[in-house]
């Protein structure tokens, strides 16, 4: 179970793009709103997927096999995956989402947010030299599956084609 759980972490965190989907390509520099307009649905889904597309390209090869391999390979895919996804979070807590789009875009960005916060202690107790198995509780185990599931649900009832493309939706 932890081994799956391990591996379902470390695929979500790099967000299912080269390591567990196939690509697509896309605009690699998506903008943020400051406007206190909301986004039409169109401009809304060019953007979110925009920022699926960037996560694929930045995190290029990377896989959850090999991030797997060793405690040092899992550590470092992870923070190259919170390196790329902490940014992508925040952007996306900046946009203005159409109203009838509002409570998925809260929902996505709930469930984003629990990966990250969740990817950070993991990375946290692997420094600190903990194994990986030994680092996911089973809480955790379902705190990253409820997220990921909301994360694919959210891309899919958004109507994020791109993105549910991405993580094989």
């Amino acid at each position: 179970m932890k081994r799956t759980a391990a591996a379902l972490l470390l695929c979500v965190l790099l967000l299912a793009t080269a390591a567990c989907g196939s690509g697509t390509s896309g605009p690699s520099q998506p903008g943020t709103t400051s406007s206190s307009t909301p986004l039409t649905p169109a401009a809304y889904r060019t953007k979110v997927n925009a920022l699926c597309v960037q996560a694929k390209q930045k995190l290029g090869g990377t896989t959850a096999s090999s991030a797997a391999a060793s405690q040092a390979s899992a550590t470092a895919a992870l923070e190259k995956a919170l390196g790329i996804f902490q940014p992508i979070l925040t952007t996306m807590q900046t946009l203005k989402p159409p109203t009838a789009l509002a409570a998925g875009h809260r929902t996505l960005v709930a469930s984003l947010s629990t990966l990250v916060s969740g990817g950070q202690g993991l990375i946290t107790k692997l420094k600190a030299g903990t194994p990986l198995l030994s680092a996911l509780t089973s809480a955790q185990v379902q705190s990253f599956s409820k997220a990921f599931a909301g994360m694919k649900t959210g891309f899919a009832t958004l109507g994020l084609t791109t993105c549910t493309r991405l993580i094989g939706g």
